[in-house]
């Protein structure tokens, strides 16, 4: 599937964990690291600031701000 699929599929996601099914389905990545690398790419997102070393909290905030994102 194509990038611009695969987006519209994240944004139009009802849930983060919905979104992280797409990109586990049609990705195949399972690191979080590359999931952020993948979101970055497609989204431009950045990482601005850290309030601690958790990137599983980074990947969870980056997933839900594009998925509300829908509702601006």
């Amino acid at each position: 599937m194509k990038g611009e699929a695969i987006k519209a599929l994240i944004e139009l996601a009802d849930s983060v964990d919905d979104a992280d099914a797409v990109i586990r389905e049609y990705t195949g990545f399972t690191e979080v690291k590359e999931k952020i690398a993948y979101l970055q790419g497609l989204f431009g997102v950045t990482i601005f600031a850290r309030d601690g070393d958790n990137i599983n909290d980074d990947y969870w905030a980056i997933l839900s701000t594009i998925i509300n994102n829908k509702w601006r």
